[in-house]
C-alpha cells in the first residue's frame, strides 16, 4: 500500500502558454487526510512583456485582475500579491501534497519556475492526478477540456465559472469526487 497524501486541487492563469509564461491568478484547495480543507485564491503581481494577447483573453485578465483593471479604465489598483508572497503560500499549501487538476502538469511546472525563482523547492509529490486523463479512462474514450469532461461525467450544461483559477480548481475538485464516488459504488 503507497502511503497518502493531502489533495490540493490546483489551476493557475497565465500570461501565455509558453515556458516563460507567468502565473497571474492561482487557486488551490488543500485537502488534509481528514477531509478538512481550506483554499487560497490570490492575483499575483505580474510583468506582461513576454504575454501572449489571447492567454490574457482567455482568463479575462483585463475584467478580473486588478493591474488589467486598472490599465483597461484606469480604476484604483486593487489587490494583488508579490511573487514572494505567492511563492510562500503555494509552498505553505504544496508541501507534502499531491496536486490535482485539469493537465496538473502546465499548473506544476509555472508553480514551480515561480517557487524557484523566489528561493522555494517544490515539496509536492511527484506523481500528479489529471482529471481529464481520469476522465477518458472512466470513458474509454477521449472526452476533450475541463468542461466537457464535467459535462460527460455528470452532464454539467453550462459553467461560468470556467478559465478562472478558482472554478477550474473547484470544478476538478468536483469531478475527481464524481469519479471516484462512482469507483466506490461499483459504478466502474
Amino acid at each position: 500500500m503507497s502511503k497518502e497524501y493531502p489533495l490540493v486541487f490546483v489551476d493557475t492563469e497565465t500570461t501565455s502558454l509558453r515556458p516563460d509564461r507567468e502565473i497571474w491568478e492561482i487557486a488551490m484547495i488543500r485537502r488534509e487526510l481528514t477531509g478538512t480543507e481550506s483554499t487560497v485564491n490570490i492575483m499575483i503581481e505580474v510583468h506582461l512583456n513576454n504575454a501572449d494577447p489571447v492567454s490574457l483573453n482567455i482568463g479575462r485578465f483585463w475584467e478580473r485582475h486588478p493591474d488589467g483593471q486598472y490599465m483597461k479604465n484606469g480604476n484604483t489598483k486593487g489587490y494583488t500579491v508579490s511573487k514572494k508572497e505567492a511563492a510562500a503560500m503555494i509552498f505553505a499549501m504544496t508541501f507534502e501534497s499531491q496536486l490535482v487538476g485539469a493537465i496538473p502538469s502546465f499548473d506544476a511546472n509555472g508553480m514551480e519556475t515561480l517557487l524557484r525563482s523566489q528561493g522555494f523547492i517544490p515539496m509536492w509529490h511527484h506523481r500528479l492526478i489529471c482529471v481529464e486523463s481520469m476522465t477518458v479512462g472512466l470513458m474509454g474514450y477521449n472526452v476533450g477540456g475541463l468542461a466537457e469532461c464535467a459535462k460527460v461525467v455528470w452532464g454539467l450544461k453550462d459553467y461560468e465559472q470556467s478559465h478562472t483559477a478558482f472554478g477550474d480548481a473547484d470544478l476538478a475538485k468536483r469531478l475527481y469526487n464524481a469519479i471516484i464516488e462512482r469507483e466506490r459504488d461499483g459504478l466502474l
